[in-house]
């Protein structure tokens, strides 16, 4: 239901085409499982654009690469990290295009702990995600482009009244349940 949700939006294919940097879902976690988008995006990559992961380097907030991933089989194959993720090697970075680096990338998929109304998000604390959601617009302003669409992906339980908002925090544009779609109002 999440990916007919994703698929349904204005002018997701044009976005796509630009890339799309998706987290690889927690094995057995209660998060909405990414791999049925994986594979949608690879099967269009025909039309441009391209999947991007993410691999953390450190523990401070701009230590997250957005990483090009090959293929679907690729990815699935990667080990499992602690916290039973897909991680790619580290030798990805020198390797593979950076959309941290480049900005080379028109959606964000975005995990979080929870989600309110207004599309604010909830992470795990470090930052990540805000700094290279401001990165790659950053990126893509000083060429003119426009910014990322930013996209939650939640399950029901994880929407919640209100999430806790502060100055460094990004609202998302849209946050996509099973059951729904959740507009910002900008």
């Amino acid at each position: 239901a999440v990916l007919l949700h994703l698929m349904a939006l204005p002018q997701i294919a044009l976005l796509l085409s630009q890339g799309c940097s998706v987290y690889l879902p927690m094995e057995g976690g209660r998060e909405v499982n990414t791999w049925p988008i994986v594979a949608k995006i690879f099967s269009n990559t025909h039309e441009g654009g391209g999947v991007y992961v993410p691999l953390v380097t450190g523990g401070k907030a701009m230590d997250m690469s957005m990483l090009r991933a090959n293929s679907e089989a690729e990815l699935r194959a990667l080990p499992l990290d602690n916290w039973r993720i897909p991680k790619p090697p580290m030798d990805w970075i020198d390797l593979r295009l950076d959309a941290a680096v480049t900005g080379d990338i028109g959606v964000i998929l975005v995990p979080g702990v929870a989600f309110d109304g207004k599309c604010n998000r909830l992470g795990h604390g470090k930052g990540y995600y805000d700094a290279f959601i401001t990165r790659v617009t950053e990126m893509r302003a000083a060429r003119k482009m426009s910014p990322p669409v930013t996209i939650g992906l939640a399950l029901g339980p994880q929407i919640v009244e209100a999430v806790p908002v502060g100055a460094m925090d990004r609202q998302l544009d849209f946050v996509i349940c099973p059951d729904r779609v959740i507009c910002a109002e900008k």
